[in-house]
């Protein structure tokens, strides 16, 4: 019976795990940015920022497809369009036939893929050929929020039942001659979850499916082809005889067939068995969730609209809605103008999300510990086999804190993403998730270092100091928690093999290491962590000089170039920098210490060398095969602080940015496929040159080459993620080569 329960609750899960991938909302809010602000006021707030009203409610529903028969409430959407050209895009590159042929595929028919695009077309990628789309309608944020609580529930039920379990267990261990086995059932969880008023029955009650549109856009030649294909693939619900029955749904001229499944009829074979259901939970609590079920139908039913084949699920035949007018539907209201702008573009893909209740949602599902840790706490509250765990206790509750205040630093956008084609494929996004990390009205001054010659990875941003700090907090309050209930489990009388070394681990740990741990976490996140500035770039180019590894051929040595990766930021206090790495190496020395005493051997801690120029100082511990241009090391000035594989790059880098230029606001990331597929070319080059003195196959040089060929299509990758008139915007453009 329990099994029953639960497989009756999990399509309504599995529901609640697909909308949690949807895009998010449609009103466009403000993040303020400064620590203080974002203290004061955390939560987006503002109107929406209207993007584009160009288009008419007709024009803009030719260019969205279905979204101009949905009804103006629906929540979210995600639709993909010219399905058959983006296979063919896709099928007429070198990098398919490359790869193909690599494989053993069949070489293509013709250069323009025709053939095996219509071959591919005539079967189920026919349903996708032209246009595919998922809406879900009014409702959805509503029921999500409601799922999101069920699964906060399970996860406290989850670990507080752990908690109970590991408690029965001691007590049997300490009592052998009791009677009781002490014994708590593994499925215990699921019986406190049903009966939890919040998110048992009394939940379920609320829960019920919203409307979910699936269609398929068809041409005449293939239109009843796709209908008998969602037709027939409802024909399994004829399988659950007696709970289901066929319905049929009439929307103008439309007509959609399918099944409902019927909730009396559910509840009255549930009824049957309620002298099951009353072993996990009370009688009365047993016939509210019957009642509450024998109100829950589901229908699935699919039919012709228009030029659409349509896949409908919904709690009601009352549900299924299509808009009377291009003015009364979706593509109608202003939620989708943001696509105007891109009307004339060769279209993709649209998505889009209103915030109707998704910041709920957010503040409902809040962080992944919060509910673990109640969980925990509620379990050691129900027993005393743990002894005092009140300072366990505290600290879990801190854990929930810590992780609250750094949720409340982000917040939900409604809007949405127009995918086309242009130069290669761009993404522009309207709105979404920020999670408060970024800083968006700081000026990167670090941006110039990307314009540098030869820079095939290039990542800039500025962080929120209020976020870093909460971060932070919720980190070391998260591990301080770690520890003190690894500790606690450590004292119990377990007989285990494994857990008799993991006591043994745990208190060397506690005796030899903890204090030295703790003092480093100090020197780094404090001082360290707290003498640098908030912006932060990354910079990997392919200009640097071939090291002298063992077996490398000289020539390779001379004339090869080898990546180069620096991570360099702003100094606040070079000092305290100074001070933190003191405190560091300190703790580093005194682990290496107690290493060399547990295991009797040395492990002395190396002492670097350093060089200096002008007031920049370099930091390496010296290696064979070292040279400037291959040297892990740490350059500090007063100004600049940076992490790099090379000396020459980081000097390099620290010049340029305190010459300054260019700079940019929000987080940008670059990639540039032109540098790497030289730098490949060298390479293979001096491989093949050099191949009897590498253990080289000539046949694997080959392949590579025909890959780096492949790849020539490919140009570079710019992502920036910013605010425009207070909205969270994104930009992706994966560019192809002319």
């Amino acid at each position: 019976m329990k099994k029953l329960v639960i497989w009756l609750l999990s399509p309504v899960l599995a529901f609640g795990v697909l909308c949690c991938k949807k895009k998010d909302d449609s009103a466009a809010k403000t993040l303020p940015d400064t620590p203080a602000e974002i203290v004061q006021d955390p939560k987006p707030a503002g109107p929406a920022v209207a993007v584009s009203a160009g288009l008419s409610a007709q024009k803009r529903a030719e260019l969205v497809g279905f979204a101009g028969h949905l009804p103006a409430a629906t929540e979210y959407l995600i639709s993909i369009h010219n399905g058959s050209d983006a296979a063919r895009r896709v099928m007429v590159s070198k990098i398919w036939k490359t790869f193909a042929g690599l494989s053993g595929m069949q070489p293509m028919a013709g250069d323009d893929g025709d053939e095996m695009l219509e071959e591919a077309m005539q079967g189920p990628a026919a349903m996708f050929a032209h246009e595919f789309t998922i809406a879900m309608g009014e409702g959805t944020s509503e029921q999500l929020e409601h799922l999101v609580l069920a699964n906060s529930r399970l996860s406290y039920y989850q670990m507080s039942n752990l908690v109970k379990m590991l408690a029965a267990e001691i007590a049997k261990k300490r009592a052998e001659e009791s009677s009781s086995d002490g014994r708590i059932d593994d499925e215990q969880f699921l019986i406190d979850l049903i009966n939890d008023e919040k998110s048992g029955v009394g939940l379920f009650e609320k829960i019920n499916m919203p409307p979910m549109y699936v269609a398929f856009k068809t041409t005449e030649e293939n239109r009843d082809r796709i209908a008998q294909t969602l037709a027939s693939s409802l024909q399994f619900f004829g399988m659950f005889d007696g709970l289901v029955e066929p319905v049929d749904i009439k929307r103008g001229v439309s007509e959609f067939k399918g099944f409902r499944l019927n909730g009396a009829n559910v509840a009255k074979e549930m009824e049957e068995s309620k002298g099951d259901m009353e072993d996990f939970m009370p009688p009365a609590t047993a016939d509210r969730l019957i009642k509450a079920i024998a109100k829950k139908d589901l229908y699935v039913a699919s039919g012709l609209h228009g030029d659409y084949a349509v896949l409908f699920i919904g709690a009601s035949p009352d549900d299924l809605k299509f808009a009377e007018t291009p003015s009364s539907s979706l593509a109608g209201s202003n939620a989708l103008a943001f696509c105007d702008i891109y009307a004339e573009k060769d279209l993709l893909a649209i998505s889009y999300g209103q915030s109707k209740g998704l910041q709920q949602v957010i503040d409902t599902a809040k962080g992944n510990f919060a509910d673990m840790s109640a969980g925990i706490r509620n379990g050691l509250a129900s027993s005393d086999e743990f002894g005092d765990t009140r300072n366990i206790d505290a600290l879990l509750r801190m854990v929930e804190e810590s992780e609250a205040t750094l949720h409340a630093l982000g917040g939900v956008e409604g809007g949405g993403s127009v995918a086309f084609f242009e130069e290669g494929l761009k993404i522009e996004s309207y709105g979404g998730y920020d999670s408060g990390y970024n800083n968006w009205k700081a000026e990167n001054r670090l941006a110039v270092l990307g314009e540098n010659p030869g820079v095939m990875l290039f990542a800039n941003v500025t962080s929120n100091l209020a976020y870093d700090n909460a971060m932070r907090e919720y980190v070391e309050t998260l591990f301080e928690t770690l520890y003190a209930g690894a500790m606690k489990m450590s004292e119990l009388p377990i007989e285990d093999s494994d857990f008799e070394k993991f006591k043994v681990y745990m208190q060397m740990f506690d005796a030899k290491f903890r204090v030295d741990l703790l003092s480093f976490w100090d020197g780094f996140s404090k001082g360290f962590d707290g003498s640098l500035g908030q912006e932060r770039a990354f910079v990997v180019d392919l200009q640097g000089s071939m090291p002298a590894f063992p077996g490398v051929p000289q020539e390779m040595v001379d004339s090869a170039k080898f990546p180069r990766a620096t991570w360099i930021a702003p100094v606040l206090e070079r000092s305290k920098l100074a001070g933190s790495w003191e405190k560091m190496n300190s703790s580093m020395t005194s682990i290496a210490k107690t290493l060399s005493e547990m295991f009797d051997q040395e492990f002395p801690m190396q002492k670097p060398l350093s060089s200096e120029k002008n007031d920049t100082k370099t930091w390496f511990f010296p290696m064979p095969f070292f040279n400037d241009d291959f040297l892990p090391s740490v350059t500090v000035s007063d100004k600049w602080f940076a992490a790099s594989s090379s000396k020459l790059q980081a000097l390099d880098l620290i010049n340029k940015a305190e010459a300054g230029g260019a700079t940019s606001q929000g987080a940008v990331i670059r990639a540039d496929f032109t540098e790497l597929r030289d730098y490949a070319k060298q390479m293979t080059a001096l491989m093949a040159k050099n191949n009897k003195n590498l253990p080289v196959d000539e046949g694997d040089l080959k392949k590579v080459d025909a890959i780096i060929d492949a790849f020539s299509e490919l140009d570079s990758m710019n992502i920036h993620v910013r605010r425009e008139g207070g909205q969270l915007r994104s930009s992706f453009h994966f560019r192809v080569a002319k």
